[in-house]
């Protein structure tokens, strides 16, 4: 599971509805690594190194790999191929010296992921770097995801004969996530899945779609598919620091990690689709080693949507780059 967006709340999203399957798991993401919900390292493993031991581990049935560009970059994979492979989004982040310089460079590296599917790659349609990398892949399926264009229109942008696609239809006045395949299978209502909120985090929808997809093609009913996705909610110890609520103050505290852009113009839209009281404060942080350019598009991104503003610079990791 690859992305600039999206990729650890897909990946746990996954680990939950495979567990629901009575899969033994093994689960690399950016929050550490564990072998049957168990921690096993604390740190981000997600290149070669963690993959390494989920896949070497004896306890495991199933991998669930979080693949960021910057493990590829320096350690390449710890695997030739996969069964599954998704890309929730490539967007502007991570540039710069050392790493991939143009978004379009970023959709090369992530595509080397979905390269090694054998059975499926899963794409988010609505992001026109994976839309490019469909004519470069071959697995079996290649199947499109999209939260606002119609399966029809998805079936034309992919290989005619391998596209599936997963979208959001009514179904009883209704908004369903339903797969097309081989036939139409609605698989869950968005009410019904906790980490949407109602469907007013249209970004953890879209992630949700993509864990859904990628669960499917690795074999799991639609039955299960609902229950690990009806049991899987936004909390701090299912998805840290990631669309957090803590309300045991006179006000309500909202942490997320809002790392770029786009995820800060993602959560200021949740933020106006809830109901807050009184006025709204942000505290914000920018990583010491972006650019001015980056550190301004997060500022428009957020300009606007709150009463007050606290910012802070992050300063740079001991042994990162400068």
């Amino acid at each position: 599971i690859t992305g600039t967006n999206g990729k650890t709340t897909t990946a746990r999203m996954v680990n939950e509805v495979l567990a629901c399957a009575g899969e033994r798991t093994g689960l690399v993401c950016t929050d550490g690594n564990y072998l049957n919900n168990e921690k096993v390292a604390d740190t981000d493993k997600c290149a070669a190194v963690g993959h390494l031991q989920v896949l070497t581990s004896t306890t495991v049935d199933r991998a669930v790999l979080e693949t960021h560009h910057a493990g590829i970059l320096r350690n390449g994979f710890g695997f030739d191929h996969c069964e599954v492979a998704i890309c929730t989004s490539v967007e502007d982040d991570h540039l710069g010296p050392g790493t991939a310089r143009t978004v379009e460079e970023m959709a090369v590296v992530k595509r080397a992921v979905l390269e090694r599917a054998t059975d499926a790659e899963v794409l988010n349609a609505d992001n026109e770097h994976c839309l490019n990398m469909i004519k470069h892949l071959d697995a079996d399926r290649v199947c499109l995801v999209s939260s606002i264009s119609t399966a029809e229109h998805l079936r034309q942008q992919g290989p005619k004969d391998r596209t599936a696609c997963c979208v959001l239809e009514p179904v009883d006045d209704e908004d369903w996530v339903v797969i097309y395949d081989r036939s139409r299978i609605p698989v869950v209502p968005v009410s019904a899945m906790p980490a949407a909120f109602g469907g007013r985090a249209a970004f953890n929808v879209s992630n949700a779609m993509h864990a859904i997809a990628g669960c499917y093609f690795f074999g799991c009913d639609a039955a299960t598919i609902r229950a690990g996705m009806e049991r899987f909610g936004m909390g701090f110890d299912s998805t840290p620091g990631r669309l957090n609520f803590y309300t045991a103050h006179p006000f309500d505290v909202l942490m997320d990690a809002m790392k770029n852009p786009a995820g800060a113009a993602a959560l200021c839209r949740f933020v106006e689709r809830i109901e807050t009281r009184g006025k709204k404060y942000l505290m914000v942080q920018a990583r010491g080693d972006r650019d001015d350019g980056f550190i301004k598009a997060m500022g428009t991104a957020l300009a606007g949507h709150f009463d007050h503003y606290i910012c802070q610079v992050h300063s740079v990791y001991p042994g990162e780059p400068k």
